[in-house]
């Protein structure tokens, strides 16, 4: 027994005399050109070390390791592709004694690794993962442990040098930056100080590690916390992670969206065929702030991942994203993952209760005419995303009682495009218009516009009783009206604008809309198809109604806010409509009827529906045959002015209507007044001519009627009126309309003609007679003669 102790306080002494001498005898820096070479032949890079490298025997045999770095790949830039300021590796010396590795903590610090994919794809690491062939043998020679750990196609460590018994007491790197540049897809990503940290490993079974950081892109920021089970063969081709945790907190966004995500699942990573797989894949969002306007989202989104990079192709199954009643489900595929990108896949969103589901999530509600809207959305459809487009084909749509199908697409530049081609059963725009706000007062600039005194009866009109040329000043209102400079839009009024001016700046917009049943601003169309076109502040839309209240209408909007002042354009042409029910509809009032055509083109400029008023301009014409004129009656005003004048009894009661025949009219249309001189409305024993102005800013009229009947019939009471003209002047406001009939003139021109049929001898007589000199110059001028 005491020999024994002898041997092993003697075999003591030696180890303890080697780890005293080794160090000073043996300089481990001398092999530095070893490892070097080692490094290049099985890299083809060259590893550069700055420090010095320091060995410890006992009771650990140790290296360690300052300032390190490893070049990048040819063509990748000057800078290193990873870099270390240390790392230390110790191994316990008394187990290798009886053949048992037992390596405590390995630690690294000030890691940094630039991971690049050049413009054509190509991956800056892509040369290592493809190294197969073992490490040359070089000259010089280098502890066994040293060549082992340098080589990674090397047989495992435990096979190599016999261990019964492989430990690793833990890995731990900090201050890691990582850094992601795919200059083929413009992006830019650092995951920024980094800890990663393991337990215990130890050959043949799981570790445990954790990863934490910061993750940084030019437009969000997250703390990212990773946890796991890692499990490995010997040479680490094939790895995986089950389970495994990650976390992103305080996810922000340059919208000021923010998130927190965490991510659970199984991970097997197979090196060797560069295949991927994330299965049972769980990832929980609750996210708030930016568009979500006050509200949270809490979404849960499952699905079962497949990675090929060999094949560069995805394949993603099970999707299915549900937040509270909403349910999102479908697939995915993807192809050329490393060249061209092509992801495609069918998207199912069930049918859900939107409004309620928005309430529910504290989001926004549509505030639409209609409070019930949005109770009833699904979609369906096929989709396919490149670097450049995102298509919707297939698609359905189904909202409240509207069916859509079509072709839908987003051009992925900046600002976004969008493309369409749908069809819808019935769409009622009105209901998803915004409510209305209660009409305010004008302002007091309106009102000096468009007061009441805005079109006062000209001079001549008040004397002669007949229209008077140069009713607008036309220098005056040019003076006045708003330009047409090309540039900037500038801010709209403080009360806003009736147009998204800066949405219709930058959307670009174009595709056709075939609607079966239609309704906007009040108006029922059938089968109606638009063909729509925005770019850079222009819109426009051309429209062709087959069924327009019983006739058709075909034409074109624009709007251009481009201009100081946004500018619209009206031109249609409807033809063998029905008035009545359009005007119903339109104004909530049929005071004319009938049935004919309609011709427009008009302009408008202006950011409030006053300023559109003022400026209107264009041409107008209408013919209309067998239809109705209501709130007058032009024969009876006429028969009620003649028997006051003569002071006998009013004529029965009858409708407010005027019928007619036949009704034609042009007018041209100058800042706001529209001008007519050629009215003509015919029925059977009456024709009516008009002419004057109509001034639609300040809502007054300033019109001449000149009604005449011909061949009345017998009994009516106005067969003396026959072929007589009957001068009626309109005045006042839309509101309160002031008419005024002229039979004093009417019943001089009778007279006219009784004195014409009995000839100029009766008056020569009857100044005889009566002896009163002139008399029969004087009558001729009191008849107009």
């Amino acid at each position: 027994m005491i020999k024994l102790l002898k041997i092993l306080a003697a075999l003591l002494l030696l180890l303890m005399a080697a780890a005293i001498l080794i160090p000073r005898v043996v300089d481990i820096n001398d092999f530095k050109d070893d490892i070097k070479a080692r490094v290049m032949a099985a890299t083809g890079r060259e590893l550069t070390i700055e420090g010095d490298l320091r060995l410890s025997v006992f009771p650990w045999l140790g290296v360690e390791l300052n300032g390190a770095s490893l070049a990048d790949a040819p063509g990748f830039g000057e800078e290193p592709f990873a870099q270390i300021e240390q790392a230390q590796v110790r191994v316990r010396l008394i187990p290798l004694l009886r053949s048992r590795l037992v390596v405590e903590r390995v630690r690294v610090q000030g890691l940094r690794l630039n991971l690049i994919r050049d413009a054509q794809g190509r991956a800056n690491w892509a040369d290592l993962i493809a190294a197969r062939t073992a490490v040359p043998e070089v000259s010089g020679t280098a502890p066994q442990f040293v060549s082992v750990a340098l080589n990674p196609n090397a047989p495992p460590a435990a096979e190599s040098v016999g261990l019964a018994h492989f430990e690793i007491g833990g890995l731990e790197v900090t201050g890691e930056r990582i850094t992601w540049d795919d200059r083929q897809a413009e992006r830019h990503l650092v995951l920024d100080d980094l800890k990663l940290t393991t337990a215990k490993i130890v050959a043949d079974k799981p570790i445990l590690f954790s990863l934490r950081g910061a993750l940084e892109a030019s437009d969000l920021r997250a703390q990212l916390v990773a946890e796991g089970e890692l499990t490995a063969d010997g040479d680490l081709r094939n790895l995986s992670v089950a389970p495994l945790n990650l976390r992103l907190n305080e996810f922000r966004m340059a919208n000021g969206l923010s998130a927190d995500a965490d991510l659970q699942g199984n991970l097997v990573l197979d090196l060797d065929s560069k295949r991927y797989l994330m299965d049972g894949l769980e990832m929980r969002i609750d996210a708030a702030g930016g568009p979500l306007s006050g509200g949270r989202l809490e979404a849960a989104v499952n699905v079962r991942a497949e990675l090929d990079l060999a094949s560069e192709t995805l394949k993603l199954d099970g999707l299915a994203v549900r937040s509270g009643a909403l349910s999102v489900t479908g697939e995915a595929s993807g192809k050329g993952l490393l060249s061209e990108p092509v992801l495609s896949g069918r998207l199912v969103l069930d049918k859900l209760d939107l409004r309620a589901w928005l309430t529910q999530q504290g989001l926004g509600v549509p505030q639409t005419a209609d409070p019930t809207t949005f109770q009833r959305v699904a979609v369906t459809g096929n989709w396919r995303l490149t670097d450049d487009q995102f298509l919707l084909q297939d698609a359905a749509l189904d909202l409240d009682a509207t069916h859509v199908t079509g072709v839908a697409e987003v051009i992925l530049t900046s600002p976004l495009g969008y493309r369409f081609d749908l069809d819808a059963d019935k769409l009622d725009l009105d209901r998803y218009l915004p409510t209305e706000e209660k009409p305010g007062t004008k302002s007091q600039a309106e009102e000096h516009v468009a007061g009441p005194a805005a079109l006062e009866p000209s001079p001549e009109h008040r004397a002669e009783g007949r229209e008077a040329e140069g009713l607008v000043d036309e220098e005056a209102v040019a003076g006045q009206r708003p330009g047409r400079t090309e540039g900037p839009a500038p801010v709209p009024p403080a009360g806003g604008s009736l147009f998204p001016v800066e949405l219709l700046d930058r959307l670009d917009l174009e595709g056709g809309l075939d609607v079966g049943e239609l309704k906007a601003a009040g108006l029922a169309l059938g089968d109606t198809s638009l063909q729509i076109h925005s770019k850079d502040g222009s819109l426009k839309i051309n429209n062709r109604v087959q069924r327009f209240y019983e006739g058709r209408v075909e034409g074109r909007l624009g709007l251009d806010v481009r201009t100081v002042e946004p500018r619209i354009v009206f031109v249609q042409q409807a033809t063998g409509i029905q008035i009545g029910p359009l005007l119903k509809d339109l104004t909530g009032d049929d005071k004319l009827t009938g049935r004919g055509d309609i011709d427009t083109d008009l302009t408008a400029i202006g950011h409030t529906e006053g300023a559109l008023k003022r400026s209107l301009s264009g041409r107008l014409k209408i013919d209309f045959t067998e239809g109705v004129v209501k709130g007058f009656n032009l024969e009876r005003m006429i028969l009620e002015a003649r028997a006051r004048l003569k002071g006998e009894q009013l004529p029965a009661e009858e409708p407010l209507q005027t019928d007619f025949t036949d009704l034609h009219a042009s007018a041209s249309l100058s800042s706001g007044v529209l001008s007519n001189e050629d009215l003509l409305a015919t029925n059977n024993h009456l024709r009516v001519t008009g002419k004057g102005r109509v001034d639609i800013g300040s809502e007054r009229f300033d019109y001449r009627f000149e009604p005449m009947f011909v061949k009345p019939p017998e009994g009516r009471g106005i067969k003396e009126l026959e072929d007589i003209p009957v001068p009626i002047r309109l005045t006042g406001s839309f509101d309160k309309p002031l008419w005024n009939v002229d039979v004093a003139s009417a019943l001089r021109e009778i007279g006219r003609r009784h004195l014409e049929e009995s000839g100029g001898d009766a008056l020569k007589k009857l100044e005889e007679r009566t002896g009163i000199k002139g008399l029969e110059q004087g009558l001729r001028g009191l008849f107009g003669r």
